[in-house]
């Protein structure tokens, strides 16, 4: 690598289950972000970008899978989701914008990894989930 940030392979780890997951502790800003989700996407074949919650949110820097026309997706919101269809249109270099098949558009929010639709109240999460939260 041209800079000094440790790799995806420095700062993966394995958790007790077997399981390997970056440790977003080490990653140090936006553009080391950047560089472990290009080693994310050679490595896993979809693309990944870099994310950044905030000043005040730790850790603040990470890296989240981009969404991808073809993925089956919901809406969430307070614990309650519903399938939403599937992606067939991303829109942006960051992956800025995202409608389903079922007309539902949500758009990234700032450079963090979720992605919220157009009144801004649901959320957008992988898969098809149907759950109602039993506390309403």
């Amino acid at each position: 690598m041209s800079n000094n940030y440790p790799s995806l392979e420095e700062i993966t780890v394995t958790l007790d289950n077997g399981r390997t997951v970056v440790d977003k502790w080490q990653i140090q800003s936006f553009d080391h972000a950047t560089q472990i989700a290009e080693e994310q996407t050679e490595r896993f074949g979809r693309r990944w970008v870099a994310t950044d919650r905030g000043a005040k949110v730790c850790p603040r820097f990470s890296t989240v899978e981009a969404p991808q026309i073809g993925d089956l997706v919901s809406s969430n919101c307070d614990g309650e989701s519903w399938p939403e269809g599937e992606i067939v249109r991303v829109t942006g270099g960051t992956f800025a914008l995202v409608k389903t098949s079922t007309g539902a558009t949500f758009r990234r929010h700032g450079q963090t990894g979720a992605w919220i639709n157009t009144g801004g109240t649901l959320r957008m999460i992988r898969g098809h989930v149907r759950e109602i939260n039993p506390q309403f």
